[in-house]
């Protein structure tokens, strides 16, 4: 797995996202605590997210619009967001990679600022025994 981060399918999962301004240039290996200075301020902005499978062609399994599979976004303050992924957004999935996009609108216009994909690896255990 490389040093990458993988989901079991059939978990809760969370993502926190951590507002950075575009003019900040980033150091190869990040602070352990982000200075104030490199936050943005995301209190004018909406966040819509969708979680969806690469696997068997692409398929929504959960967003932050209504209807089933609902997700819910969390704002901690103004640079920092969380948002909860329950088990049974990712339980039907086989092997492969879940994909996260993520949109940020401007509440004013209603303008996709910007959008981003990320791809997080997913396994399933089998015949998992801690004995």
């Amino acid at each position: 797995m490389n040093g990458r981060r993988t989901i079991v399918a059939g978990t809760d999962f969370a993502v926190l996202y951590t507002a950075i301004r575009d003019d900040v240039e980033l150091p190869d290996v990040l602070p352990d605590e982000i200075p104030a200075e490199w936050l943005d301020d995301l209190s004018g902005y909406d966040l819509k997210m969708q979680l969806s499978t690469t696997c068997r062609g692409t398929r929504i399994l959960a967003s932050t619009e209504p209807g089933p599979g609902m997700l819910g976004i969390r704002r901690l303050d103004a640079a920092h967001l969380a948002v909860n992924i329950p088990h049974t957004a990712t339980e039907g999935m086989d092997e492969g990679e879940i994909v996260l996009t993520i949109e940020l609108l401007h509440r004013a216009t209603g303008a996709i600022i910007k959008a981003e994909k990320r791809t997080i690896p997913i396994v399933k255990v089998r015949n998992f025994n801690p004995e």
